[in-house]
């Protein structure tokens, strides 16, 4: 497996470009059983280590972009509609409404259209913007529990839509939370 990590100027985010692991054949469903944390440990994360310690701030923010990933598995409503269906239960989240996927038709070079979904979740989001002419998706998840799992979430979409390069970006929010928040 080839891996890079580089840290960019802002501290807290990545490039990680390696191999994928095996994909799966388009409309396979991922076998749920085998998502495991251990499953995407190969994926590093470059977080910035001066952040707080976990409980001190009130959500996290996890921002994925992913490269060279499949024309095929981009544009496929039903890949996308999953994985708003089956992350949710994968990190442990309660989903409170089914997930929402429209096709956007594009509106310039950068925006060549694709599939745009999202899943509002009982601690907030998850989002995706597909764009299959250029292999690219960019990936949001929001939520205000501590402890997210980004190994796996990199790892799920890597595998789902078939991407060879990652750029993730990490957030913690509310960092100010507990001092002038008064309940």
């Amino acid at each position: 497996m080839t891996e890079e990590t580089i840290r960019l100027k802002d501290g807290g985010s990545t490039v990680a470009i390696h191999e994928p692991p095996a994909a799966s054949e388009p409309g396979e469903p991922i076998d749920l059983k085998r998502l495991v944390p251990d499953r995407y440990r190969h994926i590093r994360l470059n977080l910035s280590p001066d952040l707080p310690a976990p409980g001190a701030h009130f959500g996290e923010h996890f921002m994925l972009d992913g490269y060279q990933g499949s024309a095929q598995w981009l544009n496929d409503k039903e890949r996308v509609t999953r994985a708003l269906t089956e992350l949710p239960d994968i990190l442990g989240m309660r989903k409170l409404s089914a997930p929402e996927v429209y096709f956007a038709k594009g509106n310039d070079i950068k925006d060549c259209g694709g599939w745009s979904g999202v899943v509002v979740i009982e601690e907030s989001h998850i989002s995706i913007h597909t764009f299959p002419g250029t292999g690219f998706v960019s990936i949001d998840a929001y939520t205000c529990r501590n402890g997210m799992d980004c190994q796996t979430i990199a790892g799920y979409f890597q595998e789902l839509f078939g991407l060879l390069r990652l750029e993730t970006h990490f957030v913690r929010r509310g960092k100010q939370f507990g001092t002038y928040v008064s309940g």
